[in-house]
């Protein structure tokens, strides 16, 4: 349970998708939908990237769809 918060948006990539240009797009999808809830990404089986305050999204928002349009359907884990 999340006290106190929105609760967190976990991604699950792997570390092939990672290129330049899909973290580029990340990026701007995050930025475009500031919120409350944290962003975990998950690379792989073994490691979690907190990322930092500035990309905290508005699940309310279309971020999801999005995110799953660049990443893939099982890649955005709520």
């Amino acid at each position: 349970p999340v006290i106190g918060g929105s609760s967190p948006l976990r991604l699950a990539v792997s570390p092939n998708q990672l290129n330049d240009s899909c973290i580029d797009q990340m990026k701007q999808i995050l930025a475009d939908f500031p919120g409350d809830s944290d962003v975990f990404l998950h690379v792989g089986e073994r490691h979690v990237i907190a990322l930092p305050e500035t990309f905290a999204v508005n699940m309310d928002s279309g971020v999801v769809a999005e995110l799953r349009v660049l990443l893939g359907e099982e890649a955005v884990v709520l």
